[in-house]
């Protein structure tokens, strides 16, 4: 499975915000995901359900949130700890985090290079973003990424592939850090960015 930049959305979650989230270890952002994120699970119809890993970080304002408490009910529902770190409203949303983003400028990183992982996906490459302007709000996070599932096969004998690269052939760039208004989901390309998206794979 190949990820990288699109302007499709393929699905929505929805974070909790609000005082109710607000406990004694400090701030704490809910979020359940009608679709998942991380970790295939086994097909059902046409869906591969991906669920949240325990090293998951989110962004609020710039904020690493510091814990992860996955649903053991339900693997694509979490909240995320920040401690004593405050959180003030509006929250704008990113995941995975990045150390480049901030409150006055959310960041996300599409990346460049992506390995591959049988029958899944390599951690942190499907970002998100939400917004909430205020308490007692739910917040909508969208993909900003589309999946392409493709399959290379070789007549030739012998053949061993190094790696797939993918390139836009409108020169559309599609991987790399883009700044985002989390209010609207608009991307904006910075200097950091490629057309190119390339797939180192595994020996043999």
């Amino acid at each position: 499975a190949l990820f990288f930049l699109s302007s499709c959305t393929v699905s929505d979650m929805d974070v909790t915000g609000g005082d109710s989230d607000v406990s004694k270890n400090g701030n704490a952002v809910s979020i359940s995901l009608p679709e998942t994120r991380v970790i295939f699970g086994e097909k059902s119809g046409d869906i591969y359900p991906i669920y949240w890993e325990e090293d998951d970080q989110i962004g609020v304002n710039g904020v690493k949130s510091q814990q992860i408490e996955i649903n053991k009910n339900d693997k694509r529902a979490a909240t995320f700890h920040f401690g004593d770190e405050e959180l003030e409203y509006p929250y704008s949303v990113t995941y995975p985090y990045t150390p480049i983003s901030s409150a006055a400028k959310p960041m996300v990183v599409f990346p460049i290079e992506q390995y591959y992982v049988r029958n899944s996906i390599e951690s942190n490459c499907l970002s998100m973003c939400g917004y909430a302007g205020q308490a007692g709000y739910n917040v909508t996070m969208k993909h900003l990424s589309s999946i392409l599932r493709i399959s290379v096969t070789s007549h030739i004998p012998d053949v061993k592939l190094k790696s797939i690269t993918v390139t836009s052939t409108a020169n559309k760039k599609i991987a790399g850090e883009f700044s985002i208004n989390c209010r609207t989901s608009k991307l904006t390309a910075t200097d950091n960015t490629s057309s190119s998206v390339t797939y180192p794979l595994p020996e043999g």
